[in-house]
């Protein structure tokens, strides 16, 4: 496996490069790993450093501070590793380095903010998303004690993003340990085209009139729960025929209410290690005007989130 890990001599980065190394045990050959960091200037700084010896210093300089920040835990575990400095903005500089490394993944560490940040801030993560169709394995925070066997959850929805995330994992399930668990997730979400049964309300006053209306919410209700039923076996089912003889223990789990904070309390009640999302890969403005679900389960996940375009 080729693994791109740009780094900025952040803890974040160094989160990803233990990852990495976690991952070593269980693949057969060791990751071949692509350490990438970006030298970005302020205007001032370059033009008086611009085109002089003093410039190029200092740029390989603090290349060579994040490089020393997870050589040592690459180099420890057996990974083969090669070291590539670039001057500039870093999103599109990383986009074009996966564009000539190609990269069977690329491990990033990310602070995970929020939508509104992601545009008032300038997120790096999500426009290196935005700018390539690479899978992205994103690190949130130390990962810790990482067992060899993950347990991964992967949301499916039935669409051909999710069937892209199901096809990878089933081809890298190496990556993941011997024998890992994965968790399908499907969240139902119908609740605006059904009226849902509270009893705690009153109802009418009269006996006729209350057997009425719980006789009308109970077939709501049965209705609802019979779509939810048959939501979830269409997304299930898009999936099985790519995990069909693989070495992955599969489990199905659905769920309903609001998709994102679903798939959250999914992952924490279930101790996810990792999380796999298929996305259409939406830009820093179109991930708040359209409500991506993938950024806002990043934006709140603390584990390690693996984000695969459709």
């Amino acid at each position: 496996m080729r693994i791109l890990l740009p780094v900025d001599g952040s803890l974040y980065s160094s989160y990803a490069a233990d990852f990495i190394a976690s991952r070593t045990s269980p693949l057969a050959e060791k990751p071949e790993v692509e350490v990438f960091n970006v030298q970005k200037l302020s205007s001032g700084l370059v033009s008086d450093l611009w085109n002089t010896k003093s410039y190029e210093m200092f740029c390989r300089t603090g290349a060579a501070k994040a490089f020393s920040a997870v050589r040592r835990t690459l180099e420890s575990s057996g990974v083969k590793i090669s070291e590539k400095y670039a001057k500039g903005p870093a999103v599109e500089l990383i986009a074009k380095e996966i564009e000539t490394y190609k990269p069977d993944l690329v491990v990033m560490g990310t602070k995970g903010k929020t939508n509104f940040d992601r545009i008032a801030l300038g997120s790096v993560t999500t426009g290196v998303i935005a700018r390539s169709s690479c899978p992205i394995l994103l690190i949130r925070s130390e990962p810790g004690a990482i067992p060899d066997a993950l347990k991964v959850g992967l949301p499916v929805d039935g669409s051909s993003h999710s069937l892209a995330a199901a096809k990878f994992v089933a081809k890298h399930a190496v990556f993941f340990g011997r024998s890992p668990e994965l968790l399908l997730i499907h969240v139902s979400n119908l609740g605006e085209e059904f009226f849902y049964c509270d009893l705690d309300n009153p109802l009418p006053e009269t006996p006729g009139e209350r057997f009425g209306a719980e006789a009308y919410f109970d077939k709501v209700n049965k209705e609802r729960i019979a779509l939810e039923r048959m939501d979830a076996e269409k997304a299930f089912e898009s999936v099985r025929p790519v995990f069909e003889g693989s070495s992955l223990l599969v489990r199905e789990i659905p769920l309903t209410g609001e998709v994102a904070p679903a798939i959250s309390r999914c992952a924490r009640t279930e101790g996810l290690h990792l999380l796999v999302m298929g996305t259409r890969g939406l830009d820093n403005t179109a991930s708040v005007t359209l409500g991506s679900v993938t950024s806002r389960v990043l934006a709140e996940s603390t584990i390690p989130v693996l984000v695969v375009k459709g």
